[in-house]
């Protein structure tokens, strides 16, 4: 996609939100990057690695708070988090910065998972 269009779509996205809700923006900047913050730029002919983890699962009282404090107490670093409680359940993407942290937060994320909500 385009940059210009998906600036367009991001611009479209935050007029549809509900008036409730656009009312309480204020002082916000969305900003669209090429490249997240920290992160150096691909060499001329190199293609960045999207590494990306989804957990899905049902969802359980402290189980987002469970996997948060896993990974920072590895202090693994992420390049992004989306998560959501749909019902019952639960999911989430993480964006990580290299494949060892992907490696090494799956198996975090899995311990971490059996442990909450108990």
């Amino acid at each position: 996609m385009k940059r210009e269009h998906f600036v367009r779509v991001v611009e479209e996205v935050l007029d549809s939100l509900p008036q409730e809700f656009r009312s309480r923006i204020r002082n916000v900047a969305v900003l669209v990057e090429d490249v997240p913050p920290n992160q150096p730029s691909p060499q001329s002919g190199q293609q960045r690695r999207l590494l990306l983890g989804l957990v899905e699962g049902d969802n359980r009282p402290g189980l987002g708070y469970a996997i948060a404090q896993a990974l920072a107490h590895a202090r693994i670093n992420l390049t992004f988090l989306v998560a959501q409680v749909i019902g019952k359940k639960y999911s989430a993407v993480i964006g990580f910065e290299t494949a060892e942290d992907a490696k090494q937060a799956s198996a975090l994320i899995k311990k971490a998972s059996r442990r909450a909500g108990k």
